[in-house]
C-alpha cells in the first residue's frame, strides 16, 4: 500500500491544493477589501471575485467534493477567458498568469484523490 507511486502522487496534489486554498483565501480577502475601498467601476468585479473565490478557498481546504466541481467551472471560465484575451493581445501578463495558475489548479482538481466528505 505505502509503494503505490499514484497514491503518492495524489497526495502530493492534494498539498497542492491545500496551498492553492491559502492563495484564494488570501486572494479573496483581498479582493473583497479592493471591493469596499475601490472605485465605482471596479468595485463589483471585485466583490464578484472575492465572493467566489472565499467559498472554494474553504471548500478546498476542507475537500469538499461540491467545490472540485465548481473549482472545474470557475477555473475553466478563468482560463477559457484568459486564452481569449491572450488571442486578441490584450493585459498579456496578467492573461498569462491567471491561464498559469488556472491551469495548476484544474491539474490539482483533476488529481483530487476520490475519497473527499459531503
Amino acid at each position: 500500500m505505502g509503494d503505490d507511486p499514484s497514491r503518492e502522487f495524489a497526495s502530493t496534489r492534494g498539498a497542492e491544493l491545500s496551498t492553492w486554498a491559502v492563495v484564494y483565501s488570501l486572494l479573496g480577502w483581498l479582493s473583497l477589501a479592493a471591493a469596499m475601498l475601490g472605485g465605482a467601476g471596479e468595485g463589483p468585479y471585485y466583490l464578484a471575485a472575492g465572493l467566489t473565490l472565499m467559498p472554494l478557498a474553504i471548500g478546498f481546504w476542507f475537500r469538499l467534493s461540491w467545490a472540485r466541481w465548481a473549482g472545474f467551472i470557475v477555473f475553466a471560465g478563468v482560463a477559457g477567458w484568459a486564452v481569449w484575451q491572450l488571442a486578441h493581445e490584450r493585459v498579456f501578463l496578467m492573461s498569462l498568469a491567471l491561464l498559469l495558475t488556472s491551469a495548476e489548479t484544474l491539474w490539482c482538481l483533476w488529481r483530487w484523490p476520490a475519497a473527499s466528505h459531503l
